[in-house]
């Protein structure tokens, strides 16, 4: 790999931004349209995420939005109705607490239709991210260093991160030097490079350039 360019190493955040984009305003999630944005942006660079995003968050998240969706959908039909958590995250509900307020701006008919595309193209929109967005799928599970991931699960409380951030420095390390972590998350990707070099047993490794997208108003 020639490393005098950059590669982007795409969080989950970023992607789903990319997953559940729509042409309509207000997004359903916040950082759809900026996510969107920046991958046609670099769509010609060389962009790679990691095995435990697309082998095991990615695939649960699809199945979590999906069923969110649904619930979202029986909840603008009947308002008494509650959103049931059996299947869904504390994120998730949140995430759908906030959609449900979309529906005072787009009405409740306009916010269905929306929901319901989304459902429909999911895996087309994840099918064309796989061919024609991410170049390469790095570090997989069994090869992140255990160490590094415990390090950072003690730090940001997210076991998913953990693993995501141990594979942005492995690969940092062992294939560019030159590598750019971009995610919408802030809170747990702020200290990466303070909590690396806090560490005498990590001193080998290198720390990727951390880059965050944010909501433009």
């Amino acid at each position: 790999m020639d490393e005098s360019k950059i590669t982007y190493f795409l969080d989950m955040g970023v992607i789903v931004g990319f997953l559940v984009f729509t042409d309509s305003k207000p997004e359903i999630d916040g950082f759809a349209l900026e996510s969107s944005k920046f991958l046609e942006k670099h769509s010609d660079d060389s962009i790679v995420t990691c095995y435990s995003i697309m082998d095991v968050d990615l695939p649960k998240f699809m199945k979590r939005w999906k069923l969110m969706s649904i619930e979202i959908r029986k909840k603008i039909r009947d308002f008494d109705y509650k959103i049931s958590d059996t299947n869904l995250l504390p994120q998730d509900i949140k995430r759908a607490k906030n959609i449900l307020k979309l529906e005072n701006k787009l009405g409740k008919e306009r916010l269905n239709q929306i929901l319901i595309s989304i459902e429909t193209t999911l895996e087309i929109r994840l099918d064309y991210l796989k061919d024609n967005v991410i170049k390469d799928v790095v570090i997989p599970e069994k090869e992140i260093d255990s160490e590094l991931k415990s390090h950072f699960q003690a730090v940001t409380r997210n076991y998913s991160d953990s693993k995501v951030i141990a594979s942005a420095i492995q690969y940092t390390t062992t294939k560019n030097k030159n590598t750019v972590l971009v995610t919408t998350d802030y809170k747990d990707f702020k200290n990466i490079k303070e909590e690396l070099d806090s560490r005498e047993p990590f001193d080998d490794y290198l720390c990727p350039e951390v880059y965050f997208i944010k909501i433009r108003k």
